[in-house]
């Protein structure tokens, strides 16, 4: 990157396109790694490299005198070898050569600095989804890793739980520098402590801060200011049983939970369908201080301003404070003005 950045700012027209990368690498570091050299030794190792390449282009004749090695070289081209002053030629090299080094020392500062959110999610070949773009366009970069699980049953998630450390590792390796199990009843079913033990398995394994989906939710709630939550969910009763007792075991007391009773496809429930679901749920047991929509497959990004509007409480979901929840562990502001109370003031 450091070497395509600074051919790309060079401005050698035409010749930019068919310099090799690869041998202007070698030629500006040799064997010396990027980060042993000093920021005056990479300008001086980039001009005379990219002189050198050109001077040979130009059968010798270009004006430039890169020499050899490098940082002399640069010094003979600095000054033309003479007390003359510098001709036109020499002159735009160093202008525009200087520039090309300065963007290419800043580039990889800057993208060193941007943290990576690697984010497993319970199926196969899962995208980044598109909330995480949404709530954090900038400062933050999403890579996702699926599971490959086989619907919300508790024989799936038993199946699935082995392959999260070997995701998280594909994380890491991708570059992630922080890691989230993106999956709510994945991490919740077997109670609070369980939810702990992944995220330490998920720490030890690959040495990064880690959190989950289940995580997210209670720091949603707790952002919420509730003790007393109803509950929509996508899930069958079995599995709604399991939420309920880490909600608990978490702190909070679950008044009402109710469920779709889906295992698989809950991407086909719509907007309507779900805003009413939900509705209803909370009408039924409206009495509490929050409701609570679990289930990262369910979309409800759009929902959450106009059930807070119909509900008159928080609306806490998997998916957006799960992102909440994962931004804030890599140190940027989770805060995202449009999408509920709880993100305004998150």
């Amino acid at each position: 990157m450091l070497e395509r950045t600074a051919l790309g700012l060079c401005g050698f027209g035409d010749e930019t396109h068919d310099l090799s990368i690869t041998i202007l690498c070698a030629e500006a570091y040799g064997a010396q790694p990027f980060r042993a050299a000093t920021p005056f030794d990479i300008s001086c190792y980039v001009m005379a490299a990219a002189a050198s390449r050109i001077n040979s282009r130009c059968g010798g004749h270009s004006g430039l005198r890169p020499g050899a090695p490098a940082r002399a070289g640069i010094y003979s081209f600095l000054s033309g070898g003479s007390e003359k002053p510098m001709n036109t030629s020499r002159r735009r090299f160093l202008q525009t050569a200087t520039s090309a080094t300065s963007a290419a020392i800043a580039a990889p500062l800057i993208a060193a600095r941007e943290p990576v959110m690697g984010m497993i999610f319970p199926p196969a070949n899962y995208p980044v989804p598109p909330e995480a773009k949404l709530l954090y366009p900038t400062g933050i970069k999403f890579l996702a890793e699926g599971l490959a699980f086989h619907g919300m049953t508790i024989a799936s998630y038993d199946e699935a739980v082995p392959r999260i450390v070997p995701a998280a590792l594909k994380l890491k390796g991708r570059g992630a520098t922080a890691i989230s199990i993106m999956g709510t009843s994945l991490t919740f079913y077997k109670g609070a402590a369980f939810n702990q033990e992944l995220i330490e398995r998920v720490h030890r394994a690959t040495g990064l801060p880690a959190t989950s989906m289940s995580s997210g939710i209670v720091d949603g709630l707790k952002v919420a200011g509730a003790k007393r939550v109803t509950v929509a969910t996508a899930y069958t009763d079995v599995v709604n049983a399991t939420l309920a007792r880490f909600l608990k075991e978490s702190g909070f007391e679950v008044v009402s939970i109710k469920g779709l009773n889906l295992i698989n496809a809950t991407g086909a429930v719509t907007q309507d369908q779900l805003y009413d679901f939900a509705s209803r749920t909370f009408a039924a047991a409206p009495n509490t201080d929050a409701l609570l929509i679990s289930c990262g497959g369910l979309k409800t990004i759009d929902l959450l301003v106009p059930l807070e509007a119909r509900c008159k409480v928080p609306v806490v979901s998997s998916t957006p404070h799960a992102l909440m929840n994962a931004v804030r562990l890599c140190g940027i502001s989770p805060r995202a003005i449009g999408y509920g109370s709880v993100l305004a003031k998150a």
